[in-house]
């Protein structure tokens, strides 16, 4: 038996089981547990996000802003309570196509050859693999990644933490 290469059915319908399986575990497993991602001590859960999709959301995060001294933290710009609060109020398919995303994106690293779930993953490995998803042949892993971390992007720099080291000093209206 020879192959040659995985076409594009067979990608995708490997995706769409993978997020669901993912979708299925984790509802399994974080039913009536808190949520590890509150918005402060003793603050409500996530609204639209469960914790392993805020889980792969951070370390995708993780994966694509910048590092270093200058570069504001996740939790300085509460990156992850201003995504889920975004898509809190967006329409319920775009809801589920980020969750599909995100399910996909934490079980893609095992169709490609890692024995990890991409939140599992170092940063380094993460980093490169979404280099690799970037750049890919396959057009849904393109995808994944561009608009994942077009969204990280914007909520990352719409924050005024991030201004100072972007040479940005605000709106002009304040």
């Amino acid at each position: 038996l020879e192959i040659r290469g995985l076409s594009r059915r067979r990608f995708l319908a490997g995706c769409v089981a993978i997020a669901g399986v993912a979708a299925a575990c984790s509802r399994r497993a974080k039913f009536g547990s808190p949520s590890i991602f509150s918005r402060a001590a003793g603050g409500a859960p996530l609204l639209v996000l469960t914790d392993g999709e805020a889980q792969t959301l951070t370390a995708f995060a993780e994966s694509v802003l910048p590092t270093g001294a200058a570069a504001p933290s996740l939790a300085d710009t509460r990156l992850i309570e201003r995504f889920d609060e975004e898509f809190f109020f967006v329409d319920e398919a775009v809801r589920a196509d980020l969750k599909l995303a995100l399910g996909a994106l934490e079980w893609l690293p095992l169709l490609g050859g890692y024995f990890h779930r991409f939140s599992h993953m170092n940063l380094y490995t993460r980093t490169a693999l979404v280099q690799s998803m970037l750049g890919s042949r396959f057009e849904t892993s393109r995808a994944i990644a561009n608009s994942l971390r077009f969204a990280v992007h914007f909520f990352y720099y719409a924050h005024p933490a991030t201004w100072a080291m972007s040479g940005y000093d605000g709106p002009f209206a304040h």
